[in-house]
């Protein structure tokens, strides 16, 4: 005889650890304000007849969240916004770019997912193949929050959050990435196939450099091709670069001033005031990881070779750590606070010391690093070819203590907004139907029955 499975605990039950606020998106595509653990809620959204939600996207501040929606079947798209403490209001309603009207191949699934861009919280749901629809869904948060950048059919507009709009640029983007905190965004832009970019002028932003045209546009069934431009508002006129050698899948990092990226092996930074990207260092081969030290003002890389460091305006490239036996994977908490670099054990370097200790791998693989409000750190990580699991990182005794780990299949794991949690899941084209949730602080796992949640992003500040 099978025992019969135990009860699942109830989300708030397992959550009562973080009380952090947070936008919900439940499996029928409503908007949740709530604390992480739903002790309470409000909701903010509910889809109008036949009408979905497509993406969310929260404001630098916190403070508010846009997101877009649309009635299937129809090619008009919705923009809506609510404040902390004011309702859902329709901002804009618009006609997306379908860049395969100009020959450019591009499909985006028309529902939150973990496909979505510049995810900070979680997503439960993986659309498929067939999910996927033929229209772009780019739209992004000006650095100050007062606005939205929107591409739509025509081009870019301004959106304000008081509901007034003006045009910004007739370029066709089908992606718009703010490139936080630094006050620009990498545009992926149709141009026609074979379209010679402007050259810049040896001049300074906003006089001299020559912004692109815009115009003219690609002509429809013609030939064009995706390429990449940045987008600079100013404030009498919004203004395009041509940025072709930034790759939008590059690693890259930025301050409140500086955007840098790696090509070909090096090191390029394009800034606030100067689009032009000029190379700053060799990397040394591949980077694994990009990241940067605020307080002071250096970007860090991890490569093959080891962690190095540079100054934000000038210096040259210094070596901060070379673990023994080769790197081969990076990755930061996602404070940045802690850096893992992966060799023949794992490094950890705590930026702020500018220091690492050396933890002995145990025949685990890292793959992720999570900071605890506390600083206890935690690492996903797992034997090869087993499936994910968790493992305390003891500075003290230099090793990687497993942890007895739910197996789950495809597993990505969520840390929650106010960091206490960690939520292991599969996603899939349904949400799951129950999730792990380990209390780094408890140091146990519960098993949570799905509240009827899609997904979630928090509202916190950038």
């Amino acid at each position: 005889l099978l025992a019969a499975p135990a009860r699942a605990a109830s989300w708030s039950d397992a959550c009562a650890g973080d009380s952090a606020a947070t936008v919900f998106f439940t499996a029928e595509g409503a908007l949740v304000r709530a604390p992480f653990d739903l002790a309470t809620r409000e909701t903010l959204w509910t889809p109008p007849g036949g009408e979905r939600l497509v993406r969310v996207r929260v404001s630098p501040d916190g403070r508010q969240v846009a997101w877009l929606s649309r009635i299937e079947g129809r090619d008009s798209t919705t923009l809506w916004m609510a404040g902390d403490s004011s309702a859902a209001r329709p901002l804009a309603r618009y006609l997306p770019l379908r860049p395969g009207l100009y020959g450019v191949l591009h499909y985006e699934a028309p529902v939150p997912g973990t496909q979505d861009p510049d995810i900070r919280g979680g997503r439960l749901v993986q659309p498929g193949v067939r999910d996927r629809g033929l229209d772009a869904f780019a739209f992004a948060w000006t650095p100050d929050s007062r606005a939205i950048v929107l591409a739509h059919a025509s081009g870019l507009s301004a959106v304000a959050t008081d509901g007034s709009a003006f045009a910004v640029s007739g370029t066709l983007a089908a992606a718009i990435e703010p490139l936080d905190p630094a006050p620009f965004y990498l545009v992926r832009a149709i141009v026609a196939r074979g379209q010679a970019p402007p050259t810049a002028a040896d001049e300074a932003l906003g006089e001299q450099v020559t912004p692109m045209p815009s115009g003219p546009a690609p002509a429809r069934g013609g030939r064009a091709e995706l390429r990449s431009e940045l987008l600079y508002p100013l404030p009498h006129r919004w203004r395009v670069y041509a940025a072709s050698d930034f790759d939008p899948d590059a690693r890259r990092a930025a301050s409140d001033v500086t955007a840098w990226f790696v090509s070909g092996g090096r090191l390029r930074a394009v800034r606030a005031d100067d689009p032009r990207a000029r190379v700053v260092a060799d990397v040394g081969g591949r980077a694994l990881w990009l990241g940067v030290d605020p307080a002071r003002r250096e970007v860090l890389w991890v490569s093959e070779r080891g962690l190095f460091a540079r100054g934000e305006e000038a210096g040259a490239a210094h070596a901060l750590a070379r673990p023994p036996g080769t790197i081969h994977a990076a990755f930061a908490s996602r404070d940045g606070a802690v850096v893992g670099v992966v060799a023949d054990s794992l490094l950890v370097w705590d930026v702020a010391a500018a220091q690492g200790q050396s933890v002995a791998l145990g025949g685990l693989d890292p793959v992720a690093l999570f900071r605890a409000p506390g600083g206890a750190l935690f690492a996903l990580a797992g034997a090869r070819g087993r499936p994910a699991s968790l493992a305390r990182v003891d500075l003290d005794a230099h090793t990687l203590r497993p942890i007895d780990t739910p197996v789950v299949g495809n597993a990505d794991v969520a840390q929650s907004p106010g960091g206490a949690l960690l939520l292991l899941y599969a996603p899939g084209q349904l949400p799951s139907a129950r999730l792990h949730v380990y209390d780094m602080a408890q140091q146990r796992w519960s098993e949570v029955d799905n509240p009827g949640l899609a997904g979630w992003e928090p509202l916190t500040p950038r």
